[in-house]
């Protein structure tokens, strides 16, 4: 049993990493007096349908007393609250701050920013609870974790004053008897090399051949929270299996693009996809999509969207087709002369922000050429605003749009 003050579970995908996070919360509130726990996920989606849905499974209802739902909150039988938290909300984020908090939890931490674990250890303060926090997640790449669970290390890079208070376990897919083989079989179809190590056995890897080396979070990664924009526009990635996504991007006076909001999710057909996008995005004044998929444009154009599909010079190569975005995406990422970006993601759009971390090129093979296609891992975000880029790049001289 880990002592540690703060711990970390780092496992592959389907390895149960949730359900274990939620019970040990359920044992750690049910041993303490009345407080108030956190419960936090990178994004309200994320809290609503996956983390806050596990608790209540495995949470036996007699323990519950209330449920509010409008402010994602639980009161148990023994007083403890359970507060949820998105990492894309900062109205809760801002209730934390005025919080004395007994302990927490936190799913899928990888994908949230470091402030958020700055802030739970801020209020963790509440000697009525356990005084502890952990974490569950697949780790992407050599982020803060990494730095503090793994390297023991501060901002700074100097060796942290309590490492003993952090402590890391690790675990893989193929633990889970109850995950289905053939989920297990796909995944191992599906990664290879280090994109294998991370996704299925939760290790920490660095990517050295990543396609945006030029993306930083202290640059690109803002809050968009009350900036007004000359105009809205949104790109599109349709998938199933591979997740479907829908990024909404602000035009500003300047030129500049801004990533504001994204829908990233499996499963969803072309037809609730579109849906979505007439719900929630609706005011884009244009959605560009990929060509290869004319039925799913016609579903957006169904529900009255104007939806085109960008298509790749005649006779070129789609590889050739895919660098050409990669380099003009690349150049709204270089800092100008101002000293800004041309392009920019909020903070609330994790996912986007993740695959800029770990999307790269395949490993360097003796003779191969320097310059090949990226892996088709962790493009999906990034192939719709490329589509949204090569369709606004001013130098578009013989793209076609299908009408």
């Amino acid at each position: 049993m880990s002592k540690a003050k703060f711990r970390l579970l780092s496992t592959g995908a389907g390895f149960g990493k949730t359900a274990a996070g939620v019970n040990e919360l359920i044992c750690q509130v049910m041993k303490s007096r009345p407080c108030v726990y956190v419960m936090v996920a990178p994004t309200y989606k994320m809290l609503t349908q996956v983390t806050l849905r596990e608790f209540r499974k495995f949470c036996p209802h007699q323990l519950i007393r209330e449920y509010n739902k409008s402010e994602q909150k639980i009161t148990l039988i023994n007083g403890v609250e359970i507060l949820g938290v998105a990492g894309d909300r900062e109205d809760t984020i801002d209730r934390i701050r005025g919080l004395n908090i007994g302990g927490g939890y936190g799913d899928e931490i990888a994908l949230c920013p470091e402030y958020m674990h700055e802030i739970l250890i801020e209020r963790l303060r509440d000697p009525n609870g356990c005084m502890k926090i952990w974490y569950t997640t697949t780790p992407k790449g050599y982020n803060w974790l990494h730095r503090i669970f793994v390297e023991k290390k501060d901002k700074s890079g100097n060796p942290l004053r309590n490492p003993e208070d952090y402590e890391v376990f690790f675990g893989t897919t193929m633990d889970n008897p109850y995950t289905p083989e053939e989920y297990k079989a796909t995944l191992l179809n599906t990664f290879i090399g280090v994109f294998a190590k991370q996704e299925i056995y939760g290790e920490f890897v660095g990517f050295e051949g990543l396609v945006y080396p030029e993306f930083r979070r202290d640059i690109h990664v803002i809050d968009t929270a009350g900036m007004k924009f000359e105009g809205i526009v949104a790109g599109v990635d349709f998938g199933f299996t591979n997740p479907s996504v829908v990024l909404k991007v602000g035009l500003d006076s300047d030129g500049r693009m801004y990533v504001l909001d994204e829908f990233y999710e499996r499963h969803v057909t072309d037809s609730e996809l579109a849906q979505w996008a007439k719900d929630n995005m609706g005011e884009a004044e244009i959605f560009v999509a990929d060509s290869a998929n004319p039925a799913g444009i016609q579903e957006f154009k169904d529900r009255d969207l104007n939806c085109r599909g960008v298509e790749k010079r005649a006779g070129e190569r789609s590889e050739n087709f895919v660098l050409s975005g990669i380099k003009a995406i690349s150049g709204l990422l270089a800092i100008q002369k101002d000293g800004k970006p041309r392009l920019f993601i909020d903070k609330r759009c994790v996912n986007t922000i993740m695959e800029f971390e770990n999307y790269r090129y395949p490993d360097k093979r003796e003779n191969a050429p320097d310059k090949e296609a990226p892996l088709k891992i962790y493009d999906h975000s990034l192939d719709a605003l490329r589509y949204l880029v090569m369709t606004l790049n001013s130098a578009m001289e013989g793209i076609i749009y299908l009408e």
